[in-house]
């Protein structure tokens, strides 16, 4: 049964075995969602849900569920909604706050039974979190909650019937942790998340994690604590923390999936950082001009957590120390198909030959040891202005392992081989966009 819940402005992760690192290419963790993860602008279909064009609550069903067999739930979101007293069943009726809209979702699978999965459907616009929950009388501790089998999608215009006719590119949806556009206040979490979630097709900007207990200094962007939380088709950018800016994993195992890390800073994990027991795994993912003393891009410090990228780009992250791109304190890394360019003043850096570091299939600048990987200039089209789609004839064209590439890119767009481009017989590119 699914519920959703729509606003204007699920998942289980099936991680791998703990402590199980995949050195071989061919074999590498299946995230339990497909594949292609809905890269594209529009929405990819799969499954995807729609109003089932019936009134909620009509048909016999109980308020707030339609369908046929009243299976379908959807709360929507438009901050330019003007209905008085919104009840979040359709679009006219739709929520101007996120959270409301959430709260409702999560009732609805309270109530009607763990089968139940609660979508919420957030329309193009910017809203500000600080501030947004009027209970609360310290407005630096709000944030965009989320819950067990609520998923929260954005990209919306306010009128669509089903979620394939989304577009979160053109219609940008952004969580912003500032109180308003001229504020210096500020949130310590844009997004907190909660295992068995989706978000999915949003800009999380201006979170600050510097808060007085450790927690609050985590995951200014996104706080992953204790919460496998997929996210995907995200841009999380400029925020700030003292231990991943952009965010920030602990105990958890999330899939980031078609998501880019691009402005934010901390001391140790400026794009991301990683802690306790977890194993995330990135695909399709770029982190670019990223800032921090250790670990710009990525920063593990996890005894026993590994972490799996899979066809990550990453460039012009900048580190005061080491580890500009990736830094390993301690933990495992699997990293296949990826590119390491032009990170300020080094690429990986592993602090430890206790740790197991598998690198395969990779560009990298200055060299990493590995079977299959090259040094070569990527050739990206416009890097400066964050276009990191390949060049014809970039040496990264036809050189990633098949096995291991997903069958799409960031985009969307299908992994497919193009003549006269590349290796004959060979299709996956390196990095987070395929050539076309």
């Amino acid at each position: 049964m699914v519920i959703f819940v729509a606003v204007s402005a699920g998942c289980d992760s099936n991680v791998p075995e703990k402590g199980k690192l995949y050195f071989d290419a061919a074999i590498r963790p299946d995230s339990g969602i497909n594949k292609d993860g809905g890269g594209g602008g529009a929405d990819s279909g799969s499954d995807n849900q729609s109003d089932a064009g019936s009134d909620p609550g009509s048909g016999g069903c109980p308020e707030g569920l339609s369908g046929e067999n009243c299976d379908v739930c959807i709360r929507y979101v438009n901050q330019e909604s003007e209905y008085p007293y919104p009840d979040g069943f359709s679009w006219s009726g739709a929520f101007r706050k996120i959270q409301r809209a959430i709260e409702s979702a999560k009732t609805a699978t309270e109530t009607h039974g763990e089968s139940l999965v609660c979508e919420v459907w957030v329309a193009a616009g910017r809203y500000y979190i600080y501030g947004s929950d009027s209970l609360n009388t310290h407005h630096a501790e709000d944030t965009v909650r989320l819950y067990p089998r609520v998923e929260v999608y954005g990209g919306f215009t306010g009128i669509e019937k089903d979620r394939s006719g989304r577009d979160f590119r053109t219609n940008e949806t952004i969580l912003d942790g500032h109180e308003h556009e001229d504020s210096n206040k500020r949130v310590l979490h844009v997004v907190t998340g909660s295992d068995d979630a989706v978000i999915d097709g949003f800009t999380v900007t201006g979170g600050k994690a510097d808060g007085d207990i450790k927690i609050d200094t985590r995951g200014g962007g996104i706080l992953l604590d204790e919460a496998s939380t997929a996210v995907s088709n995200c841009i999380v950018m400029q925020n700030t923390a003292e231990r991943g800016g952009g965010l920030g994993i602990i105990y958890a195992s999330p899939v980031i999936r078609n998501c880019t890390f691009s402005h934010n800073s901390a001391g140790s994990g400026g794009g991301v950082y990683i802690d306790f027991e977890s194993e995330p795994v990135f695909e399709n993912c770029v982190f670019s001009k990223n800032s921090a003393e250790n670990g710009a891009g990525m920063f593990l410090y996890d005894y026993e957590g590994t972490v799996f990228v899979t066809n990550a780009t990453f460039y012009a992250n900048e580190a005061e120390d080491r580890g500009s791109a990736v830094y390993i304190i301690y933990g495992n890394a699997g990293i296949v198909n990826s590119i390491f360019w032009n990170d300020v003043p080094d690429e990986i850096y592993n602090n430890s030959n206790k740790n197991e570091v598998a690198v395969s299939y990779c560009n990298v600048q200055g060299g990493f040891s590995g079977p299959e990987n090259i040094v070569a200039d990527p050739l990206f089209n416009d890097p400066v202005n964050d276009d990191f789609s390949l060049k014809q004839g970039s040496p990264c064209i036809d050189t990633g392992d098949d096995s291991s590439a997903p069958d799409a890119d960031i985009t969307g767009a299908t992994r497919t081989d193009i003549p006269d481009a590349g290796i004959p017989g060979r299709i996956s590119d390196m990095g987070a966009y395929e050539f076309r």
